[in-house]
């Protein structure tokens, strides 16, 4: 079949967030489903998503439910969104799932991006001073090193300055072989990356990791749990909210213990035995969660673990930041201030030698 073009094409979150946000506050303020989604439809800007949303109220207009009208557009609504959906539909309290689902989503990205900043940050000043670096090696050194060697025999400059006219020298003469090096480097790792075998023993080396180990994993769980908590809150089978939250986090080795999880329950038996032998949570999460277990208030414990999570890392991430930004920073100094020392060292014996 010939699909449209335009039917693939995704919706960007930032209006999904908006559009589910004030589709809770309609349907809380007691209007009816097809009208809150004809008021949408009338004021969205996004030419897609208002095309979408006028053939949602045709589906429902139809006869469909809400959850089966959003089901024909996967790659806009996830699992998530569409299990809320049903699980709103079920208890009549739509408008209060939706406001659940859109607090729960909006925590996770607040988390997300200050993980997401810590990572990025050292990455990003690293790629500046290499910038940084190729350029000084190319345009300022070699100036320099003509004037030096121009005023002063080579075996007379400072050891300093002779391994970074060195090193400048081999960069020039090399730097398309490390161009080239780098592209090859940068594609081996993008190929390996797909090996799943190699991934998740990655990401569980990332978990091990000194600092970012500890934050990362609460993180994780953090996700997963508000992920699951909400829908069991909202009545979605045990089960289908296990499915749903093993896709939630990025890393391979939780959505394993989930799985763990899975299966477990699938078997019959209780969740504290996967999370014991996966080594992943910590035992106060175990102890919490098999209190739910025996109340049979799980879906609170669960929220509870993942609120607690997501301030500690919340806290955590504010710290840290805080603290590479000066670190960093110093760091680019110092590789930039070892090359202008470099630099300058020889025009002091140029000088002394001028005044002798």
């Amino acid at each position: 079949m010939k699909l449209d073009f335009l039917q693939q094409k995704r919706i960007p979150s930032l209006i999904l967030h908006l559009f589910t946000r004030q589709l809770a506050i309609l349907l809380e303020s007691g209007l009816p489903l097809l009208r809150s989604l004809e008021i949408l439809a009338e004021q969205e800007s996004n030419r897609i998503f208002k095309k979408r949303l006028c053939k949602l109220i045709e589906s429902i207009q139809c006869g469909n439910t809400f959850s089966e009208s959003l089901a024909a557009y996967p790659y806009i609504f996830s699992s998530l969104y569409l299990n809320m959906v049903r699980a709103g539909e079920v208890s009549g309290k739509l408008g209060l799932a939706l406001d659940s689902l859109m607090k729960s989503q909006e925590k996770m990205q607040k988390i997300s991006n200050k993980i997401i900043s810590i990572l990025l940050y050292p990455a990003l000043l690293f790629v500046i001073t290499m910038m940084m670096m190729f350029f000084l090696a190319l345009f300022i050194i070699p100036k320099f090193e003509t004037v030096f060697l121009e005023a002063l025999h080579e075996g007379t400059l400072p050891s300093l300055t002779q391994a970074i006219l060195a090193a400048s020298r081999y960069g020039r003469d090399h730097r398309w072989i490390i161009c080239l090096f780098l592209c090859i480097l940068f594609l081996a790792v993008k190929v390996a990356l797909r090996s799943r075998t190699l991934r998740c023993s990655l990401d569980q080396s990332l978990l091990r990791l000194p600092l970012m180990g500890k934050l990362l994993k609460k993180h994780f769980i953090a996700q997963c749990f508000t992920t699951l908590g909400t829908l069991m809150l909202h009545r979605v089978p045990p089960l289908e909210a296990l499915r749903i939250a093993q896709k939630i986090p990025a890393n391979l080795a939780i959505q394993a213990a989930i799985k763990m999880i899975y299966q477990s329950l699938q078997a019959g038996d209780s969740m504290i035995y996967p999370l014991q032998a996966s080594n992943l949570f910590p035992p106060m999460v175990i102890s919490m969660v098999a209190v739910g277990e025996e109340t049979g208030q799980l879906p609170e414990m669960l929220l509870q673990v993942a609120t607690l999570y997501e301030k500690e890392v919340d806290d955590r991430t504010t710290q840290l930041i805080a603290l590479m930004e000066p670190c960093l920073i110093l760091l680019l100094a110092c590789f930039v201030g070892t090359i202008v020392i470099a630099l300058f060292l020889p025009l002091t014996t140029m000088i002394d030698s001028i005044g002798n």
